[in-house]
């Protein structure tokens, strides 16, 4: 009788252990992961994870996540590539999926904060994809904007630019205005709203997201419209490093140097430019170095982290504009007074960003950015030499969402963005003419001296319903200002001739 109680003991002993291993075994053999967009890391909903061996297929949910067995999967999505990939055993993984530049209306676009297809967005929205621009002419900007229907971009020299959008910016003469622009939530537009994007390298950008128009609530004051450009993002689980040098005319010199390295949970990639040219006209050399760091650090299920960092040292000088006989006779002639004077902008300009995002479930999440740039510059003109100096702090954070509003899709974001700037900006005399012609411009007396300081703030709140299939209602509401606190630190010095202070002015 003993006997038997120990067998009937030791049987279900042993049962319990097979349950128990048997579990353990498939716990390991579930993996869980999420599938995003390698330009602008949103997540993809959607996709079709098909394994090849049972056939067996799942989809990702609306934050792009999936949980499979391990095996070979082959993985669709309309406007992506197909990509065929082995899923190990692993406790979370990360897929990157690359965009197809033929269905670019597939392609899911983040410009309003609120992930959506190109073709069912409300806002009219351009994108310029990686492959279109390394077709491009990645030395000059201009051509490659001007392709957009309803942007103009106007080109002097290399770095002599402006920028308009449906005519918008374009009472602005030497500059771009009445236009905001982003690089990876980083603002280009200073305190007082001139906007430079023509110094980054173009190779170190993947993609260009254009709204034109101020049709959305989330940028604020952009009569004009807002430019997004996103950072060429590190690759995971990849390690490359290739170089190339372009030679074109009037000894024009491009060496490109572009390294990724990559985890299964974290990536790195560095690109360094150098461009050199001697430019068509007279006064006309353009040296140019830029360095772009961008690295995506996936902590978990809820936590990403991504830093960027970019750098761009420039001096190019300014032939400046011709009369219309000196044009049609000697186009190659830089402006008299620019070619003595031997006037040139040297700059360097820095920006810095640090996101993090967090899934707080399957309906919210949290992106927050904070970011710091500065801007060194020294040109001298033929009426004075400007010296100055900027430097920017700042904070971009949102709350994104979906759920159901009397049973229809509603997606909405919520946040605020905050900057403060300050400007610093002398002049002085350029004494070029009281010396030899070829010795360029001299530095004489100081003319003025300001400190500006410039405070930007704007609240946002926008959201998108989805009445029909056909028919999406987007409502917005927006509340931004921009202060400014001018100290004129100019300390004049009078010299008195004449004793008499009835004469005295």
């Amino acid at each position: 009788m003993k006997f038997l109680i120990f067998q009937l003991f030791l049987k279900n002993v042993l049962l319990l252990v097979i349950f128990i291993i048997s579990n353990t075994i498939d716990a390991q053999q579930t993996i869980k992961g999420k599938i995003i967009d390698s330009e602008n890391k949103i997540p993809l909903s959607e996709v079709i994870l098909i394994n090849t061996q049972s056939n067996d297929s799942v989809a990702t949910t609306i934050n792009g996540t999936f949980e499979i067995i391990p095996g070979i999967y082959q993985l669709k999505k309309t406007g992506y590539n197909k990509k065929t990939i082995e899923i190990k055993d692993s406790k979370y993984v990360i897929i990157q999926l690359h965009i197809k530049p033929s269905e670019l209306n597939e392609v899911i676009i983040n410009t309003n904060h609120i992930p959506l297809k190109l073709k069912n967005s409300v806002t009219t929205i351009s994108i310029l994809s990686a492959k279109e621009i390394e077709r491009s002419n990645t030395i000059n900007i201009a051509p490659l904007l001007n392709r957009v229907p309803g942007v103009f971009m106007q080109s002097g020299v290399l770095n002599t630019n402006r920028i308009t959008i449906r005519g918008i910016g374009a009472r602005n003469l030497f500059g771009t205005a009445k236009i905001r622009a982003y690089f990876q939530d980083i603002p280009l537009t200073t305190g007082n709203g001139e906007t430079t994007i023509e110094d980054f390298e173009l190779i170190s950008i993947s993609r260009f997201e254009i709204i034109k128009g101020a049709a959305s609530s989330i940028y604020g004051a952009g009569l004009g419209g807002t430019i997004n450009l996103t950072p060429q993002n590190s690759y995971l689980n990849q390690t490359k490093l290739s170089s190339e040098v372009s030679i074109g005319s009037f000894g024009l010199l491009k060496s490109l140097i572009n390294f990724n390295y990559g985890t299964s949970k974290n990536s790195f990639k560095t690109i360094y430019s150098n461009t050199k040219s001697d430019g068509y006209r007279n006064n006309n050399e353009y040296n140019r170095q830029t360095i772009t760091f961008n690295s995506n650090h996936f902590l978990g299920e809820k936590n990403e982290l991504s830093f960027l960092a970019s750098y761009v040292d420039l001096k190019a000088f300014i032939p400046s504009s011709l009369n219309e006989d000196t044009y049609i006779n000697n186009p190659t002639a830089a402006a008299f007074t620019w070619q003595q004077a031997q006037g040139f902008e040297d700059s360097q300009r820095g920006i810095f960003g640090l996101s993090w995002r967090y899934q707080y479930n399957s309906k919210i999440k949290h992106i927050t950015s904070v970011f710091t740039s500065f801007r060194d510059g020294y040109e001298p003109r033929p009426f004075n030499i400007l010296d100055e100096n900027t430097f920017a702090v700042g904070i971009r954070s949102r709350l994104i969402g979906n759920s159901k509003l009397f049973n229809k899709n509603l997606s909405w974001t919520l946040g605020g963005e905050y900057f403060r700037d300050r400007y610093i900006s002398k002049t002085f005399e350029n004494l070029y003419q009281n010396f030899p012609i070829g010795n360029g411009s001299v530095k004489g007396n100081q003319l003025s001296n300001f400190k500006e300081k410039r405070t930007y703030y704007n609240f946002f709140a926008e959201t998108n319903i989805d009445l029909t299939e056909k028919t999406t209602l987007s409502i917005g509401l927006n509340f931004n200002q921009t202060s400014y606190n001018l100290d004129d630190r100019f300390e004049a010095t009078i010299l008195i001739t004449d004793r008499n202070p009835k004469n005295w002015v």
